[in-house]
């Protein structure tokens, strides 16, 4: 359609036709996006797994499969900040490293927003110009994804597992009753 015969091509004149940016600006570009997905991806993961428990589901998966798309669809259209602002009292009091995904959506919208690179700052630096500011978005984005790793284990995953563990227990301890094995 617009004469590409490689991919290669296609991507140098996409990149020409989109901006001016160096090969190593885009790489920033490209860095900071990719790390704001990955904290989004984690907090879209807290809130549709915290949240999921209040469903109503019947064990019927005809019915369940709305009421999931449904909730599925609801977790999608929450932006960044709305999910970021609904969980910030529960995740900044638990690590101190997490306060930095406010500074890392701020740069996120800088760089969406602001075609000239020079004027974007993460904590004072610019990261496309300064190499210790590029990596201290780096070391930031990886403090906050173990943080939110640990976060999800701590306050959703570790009390269900307990939960099936416990709930086995009783189902044990109740059958040696009931069959008189019991006490």
């Amino acid at each position: 359609m617009v004469g590409f015969k490689t991919p290669e091509e296609a991507y140098l004149v996409i990149r020409e036709w989109v901006s001016s940016l160096s090969k190593e600006d885009h790489v920033v570009r490209s860095t900071i996006f990719d790390i704001h997905a990955a904290i989004e991806l984690e907090l879209r993961r807290i809130m549709y797994h915290h949240n999921k428990s209040l469903l109503f589901l019947t064990g019927k998966k005809d019915v369940d499969a709305l009421v999931l798309g449904d909730y599925e669809k609801t977790i999608d259209d929450l932006s960044f900040r709305d999910m970021f602002r609904i969980l910030k009292p529960a995740l900044v009091y638990w690590y101190v490293d997490l306060k930095n995904i406010e500074p890392i959506n701020n740069l996120r919208n800088q760089v969406a927003h602001n075609s000239e690179i020079e004027k974007i700052e993460y904590k004072g630096r610019n990261p496309f110009r300064d190499p210790d500011s590029f990596a201290q978005v780096f070391v930031d984005a990886w403090a906050i994804r173990k943080c939110l790793e640990e976060f999800f284990f701590k306050a959703i995953d570790g009390p269900r597992v307990r939960c099936k563990e416990y709930y086995r227990a009783y189902e044990k301890y109740v059958l040696k009753t009931k069959n008189g094995s019991g006490r």
